[in-house]
């Protein structure tokens, strides 16, 4: 190998080229995955994790990744979340052991600190968590994924003014990265920054055309902003991507109601219900876009969920925390005044039948 790939590959954490080899294909299937929309490349990749770290035990990025994954399978708001067939419980325990050996193998005490945030994140310790993202960024200000996981916690908590210094940074440092962009979109847009979230819509839309999740998360921005033609030019693309099934008709059920077609977009909720892949989720994502809250939330408080998969929808503004009273009991004892709104505002008017 060439010395300064060898070289790069032990900064990595790992002397076993092979576990290298294996960390890398995972990587590139991370980055199709967002790039095309298919969410069944995340399963791919994570098995190139598995690899990796059979070959390595000791190779703290790959356990890192293999958090990530299973972080993604208890949070169920996530798209790809229903990839893993075991109990929120069985996928918990599977991200605490990865996120744990990650912790336990890693050589830098700094680095390490991202990894201590998401273990504290995901165990609603959202303050520690803040608080070792902070002292991470320092370290390593152009990291985007430390930007984006620590704008994340205050896009939780509503916490626009925090998040204020960051915003700019990530902008700065993630504009060439869609697969950073993605996550930086949905809580430029979620924290209030609808403006600037708008410009980077576009530009992004512009440089990544065909990016499922650029597309996707473009789309509700620009509905966001009141932009209902410009959004309407997107859904078509996603349309053509391998986007999940179940997140297209979202997509057309914000586009329609946007437009005021209230009937069309009760028909492409019910066609995202019938599939019968994440019905807590789409059902209330889908009900608040109807302009239904009571229903919305009502639908999680018969569900009776686990807090993990209730801590999930703390990123939508529009979701009411003080109905879940676990959830509100963590917040308050970490002095997280978080604030919410009724509903998105490309909501289908209230129906006067």
């Amino acid at each position: 190998m060439d010395p300064k790939a060898l070289a790069k590959m032990v900064s990595a954490g790992t002397a076993s080229v092979a576990a290298y080899e294996a960390y890398l294909e995972g990587l590139a299937l991370d980055f199709d995955s967002s790039a095309t929309g298919n969410v069944a490349d995340w399963g791919r990749a994570k098995a190139a994790y598995d690899r990796a770290v059979e070959l390595d035990s000791t190779f703290a990025l790959a356990h890192w990744r293999l958090a990530g994954y299973w972080a993604t399978q208890f949070s169920i708001t996530q798209i790809g979340s229903e990839l893993s067939e075991l109990s929120l419980e069985e996928d918990f325990a599977n991200y605490t052991a990865a996120i744990d050996a990650a912790i336990e193998h890693e050589q830098n005490e700094a680095l390490a600190l991202k990894f201590k945030a998401s273990k504290a994140f995901n165990e609603f310790r959202f303050s520690d968590s803040r608080r070792y993202l902070e002292s991470y960024v320092k370290e390593y200000p152009n990291d985007a994924e430390g930007l984006t996981q620590l704008i994340g916690i205050f896009s939780n908590a509503k916490d626009k003014e925090g998040a204020r210094p960051h915003i700019n940074r990530n902008i700065e440092i993630a504009r060439d990265d869609a697969y950073e962009i993605n996550g930086l979109l949905n809580n430029m847009l979620f924290l209030g920054f609808v403006d600037e979230a708008v410009s980077l819509a576009r530009e992004s839309v512009a440089r990544f055309p065909q990016h499922a999740f650029i597309l996707y998360q473009s789309h509700r921005v620009l509905l966001w902003a009141g932009f209902t033609e410009e959004a309407a030019a997107l859904v078509e693309p996603i349309r053509r991507s391998e986007f999940p099934i179940d997140n297209v008709l979202l997509v057309l059920v914000r586009q329609a109601c946007a437009e005021g077609d209230r009937t069309s977009a009760e028909q492409y909720l019910d066609q995202a219900l019938a599939l019968d892949t994440n019905d807590e989720s789409i059902g209330y994502i889908g009900l608040q876009i109807l302009g239904r809250p009571a229903e919305a939330h009502q639908l999680l408080v018969d569900a009776e969920m686990d807090n993990w998969a209730i801590a999930s929808f703390l990123t939508y503004p529009y979701f009411d925390h003080t109905l879940f009273p676990e959830i509100a009991s963590i917040l308050e004892q970490q002095s997280i005044d978080r604030r919410f709104i009724s509903g998105p505002p490309y909501a289908c008017k209230p129906d006067q039948s």
